[in-house]
């Protein structure tokens, strides 16, 4: 069974792996400043296969005005939408990146809203098995005296009375795919404008299995990599490649062979990388936050600084972007395994 599983893998990576499809979220939560989105196709792709549209079906009630999509010259295949300061209010919604090559199509999908709000997610999305437990969480920015309301892809689920807590929580017991969609916040007497967003995505099968009939084992994939339900590969956050996601990126790159660059002068900070389901968003290796703007607390690293690098041996240091850094005949998780690594790669934090 492994072994067919492992044909399956092999063979559908081919199609799949090679294709690489990214969008970049600027200040998913918009102040009186620029906000955009930058969709971001593999080089050998056709800037024509490449697209950014509104999310209907998560959003009805957003802007329809035409977007103004345009070519992002600074990349090989990419396609941008920029908002300026005076109209970023317009950008407040949900939207989608779009890929296509041969007959594999990628969507990612994402949203904007006010940082004003009177609640902001704990997360911009959420990525769950199917079976397991869910708290979505909204933060209240603001006290009213109203009850606040709770939407899924626009329709009204659940309402609390006044005295709505610091921290809002819908809890789902036992998740299923029905329960996937984009959930928002407000209080009765508001709007999407004054909503906050997030986006639980479900996967189809239990934890660390998948396949049509999820009877597969998902290989175990490093540094919060993600196992897609129908390939079986290893969705790598943004800076880690490798079919494990077991080789970090160097500081300021992303994507599955670490070839983009955050062109920006501050790198990737206070950008957000949206990869295509069952990934969904997460801060750049480094750091952490809803506008991905703080860096990781010491002793931690990777996208949302949610890895840790317990305590690096034999003179190892932790590095907020790689992890372990070791000295100089060292490598492993915790530069606790002597000699150079079987990949070749210096002695950084490569787990093998």
């Amino acid at each position: 069974c492994i072994h067919f599983a492992s044909l399956i893998i092999s063979k559908l990576s081919n199609a799949e792996t090679a294709f690489d499809l990214i969008l970049i979220n600027s200040l998913p939560t918009v102040a009186d400043s620029e906000t955009s989105l930058i969709c971001i196709a593999s080089r050998w792709s056709s800037l024509d296969s490449v697209k950014i549209g509104r999310d209907y079906d998560a959003l009805m009630s957003q802007n329809r005005n035409p977007l103004a999509v345009a070519e992002d010259e600074t990349r090989g295949i990419a396609k941008k939408v920029i908002w300026q300061r005076e109209k970023s209010g317009e950008s407040i919604g949900a939207y989608f990146c779009e890929g296509k090559f041969k007959d594999n199509t990628k969507i990612i999908y994402t949203m904007k809203m006010q940082r004003t709000a009177s609640f902001l997610p704990v997360a911009l999305t959420i990525t769950a098995n199917k079976g397991e437990v869910v708290n979505i969480s909204f933060i209240r920015k603001v006290f009213n005296e109203e009850d606040a309301v709770i939407y899924k892809n626009g329709t009204f689920i659940y309402s609390v009375l006044k005295q709505v807590p610091e921290l809002l929580t819908i809890p789902l017991p036992s998740v299923h795919l029905d329960n996937a969609g984009v959930y928002s916040a407000r209080y009765i007497g508001g709007s999407h404008f004054t909503s906050a967003y997030t986006r639980l995505i479900v996967r189809r099968c239990e934890a660390q299995k998948w396949g049509p009939e999820c009877s597969f084992p998902c290989p175990d994939c490093k540094n919060n990599g993600i196992c897609h339900e129908d390939t079986g590969e290893c969705i790598c956050p943004p800076g880690f490649m490798g079919k494990t996601c077991e080789k970090a990126c160097e500081e300021n790159t992303f994507g599955k062979a670490c070839q983009e660059k955050c062109k920006e002068k501050s790198g990737c900070k206070s950008l957000v990388f949206c990869l295509p389901d069952p990934y969904g968003c997460s801060c750049a290796s480094g750091w952490k936050g809803l506008l991905c703007d703080q860096g990781c607390e010491p002793d931690f690293y990777g996208p949302d600084c949610k890895l840790k690098c317990n305590h690096c041996s034999n003179r190892g240091s932790c590095d907020s972007i790689k992890g372990c850094v070791c000295q100089f005949g060292w490598h492993g998780l915790q530069c606790e395994k002597e000699g150079k690594a079987k990949n070749g790669y210096r002695n950084w934090a490569w787990l093998v």
